[in-house]
């Protein structure tokens, strides 16, 4: 769980374009809950939350989630059945993703979806510092240095193509709205509405 993240509103930001495609009503698991500051947004659509993470969420942060398991991903039985799960920043962290996306196959209704933001390790601020010969790791963002992973578009859409999914939408944040013309160069993160 990383505390120096929230909800953030912005028209174009990954939360609220991922949130539009969880239906009202869903049963929703989102792991890499953190504070539940995503959950606490489905649940405004009367949504049913369960949510993961490896770190307890903050006493009182995922009041209204019908439970919350800590624990290592990776490692723990998945339970229950769902429409959406949210994989918000949550694959790049992983040892074994892939794994992690054919273990839930089985946990999604037969209408079920993953929701996925993923970084774009070939933005053009990760592109120019290699270009001068750097590489430097941040607390934050497409370098995070507690990322496993890294992705590009393509990659990213292997990953879940790969595991079985079927892409069914695609977004990404930018940068200043122009990332839509040139995505692989100027999307800081991809989205993914993926389907069984």
């Amino acid at each position: 769980m990383n505390a120096k993240y929230g909800f953030d509103p912005g028209l174009r930001n990954a939360h609220v374009q991922l949130l539009r495609h969880v239906p009202a009503g869903a049963r929703v698991l989102d792991i890499g809950c953190a504070s539940g500051y995503l959950g606490q947004e489905a649940r405004k659509k009367g949504c049913l939350v369960w949510g993961i993470d490896v770190v307890r969420p903050p006493a009182g942060a995922v009041r209204g989630f019908e439970k919350v398991w800590v624990g290592d991903v990776e490692k723990m039985a998945l339970k229950g059945s769902y429409e959406a799960v949210l994989l918000a920043d949550v694959l790049e962290h992983l040892r074994e993703p892939e794994r992690l996306l054919l273990r839930l196959k089985p946990r999604l209704t037969e209408n079920g979806f993953l929701l996925v933001s993923i970084p774009n390790v070939a933005n053009w601020k990760v592109r120019l510092q290699l270009v001068r010969g750097r590489w430097r790791y941040t607390d934050t963002g497409i370098l995070d240095r507690t990322h496993l992973r890294f992705y590009t578009h393509r990659t990213a859409r292997a990953l879940l193509e790969t595991a079985g999914y079927r892409i069914v939408w695609e977004g990404h944040t930018g940068f200043r709205g122009r990332a839509r013309h040139r995505p692989g160069l100027l999307a800081f993160q991809f989205l993914f509405k993926a389907v069984r």
